[in-house]
């Protein structure tokens, strides 16, 4: 049963009245805070209890001894994120990926990704126009991909300030392979018609 308000299923049904599947979300209510989801349930018609698949696909969800937030998909890989602190807090600073909970144990990840935030002030303790400055993802086979991302602050016409991206470098390791530059004439017809880009 979900708490009050809280959706607990969600059905899928055929136009001809079949049904096709659910999902179901079970909630967990600690003192004090909002109820959060720590599973997901999944049945889908024509794959539930054919060729050795589980009757439900079943998504776990929780918080680690270290806080970091862990989520375990139905084949067992098992993801954790971390958050930042400060203007940080709520947004992702490290995510990990690992094959099992046996490589979780030992910390053998499969794929580790790093995000270096920046915004308007980092002094403050609040987010104000927080942006991604640089992305780092490695694998266990030593593989490297990383990406730096330059800003630009314009003026809207209504006098507020925003920084838009301007310049993307992308590193094959510690080699530059692309650099992608959005010139800032560009953006100002975009914020003066308050449109976007693409």
């Amino acid at each position: 049963m979900s708490p009050k308000g809280l959706v607990a299923i969600l059905e899928r049904w055929a136009f001809d009245g079949l049904h096709k599947g659910w999902t179901v979300f079970d909630y967990a209510t600690s003192a004090g805070d909002i109820p959060r989801i720590t599973a997901t349930h999944e049945l889908a018609d024509s794959w539930a209890d054919l060729n050795g698949l589980p009757y439900e696909a079943v998504t776990q969800f929780g918080v680690a001894s270290d806080g970091s937030r862990r989520m375990v998909a139905p084949d067992g890989t098992v993801t954790r994120e971390y958050y930042g602190t400060g203007y940080q807090r709520g947004l992702v600073t490290t995510a990990k990926v690992f094959a099992n909970a046996t490589d979780e144990a030992i910390n053998l990840a499969q794929k580790t990704t790093t995000l270096t935030w920046d915004q308007d002030n980092t002094t403050l303790a609040y987010e104000k126009n927080p942006r991604i400055k640089e992305t780092n993802v490695s694998d266990a086979a030593g593989n490297n991909r990383r990406a730096t991302f330059d800003y630009t602050t314009f003026t809207r016409p209504s006098g507020a300030l925003c920084s838009l991206p301007t310049d993307t470098n992308e590193f094959n390791g510690l080699s530059l392979y692309r650099r992608t530059h959005r010139g800032g004439n560009n953006w100002i017809a975009v914020i003066s018609r308050a449109v976007s880009p693409d």
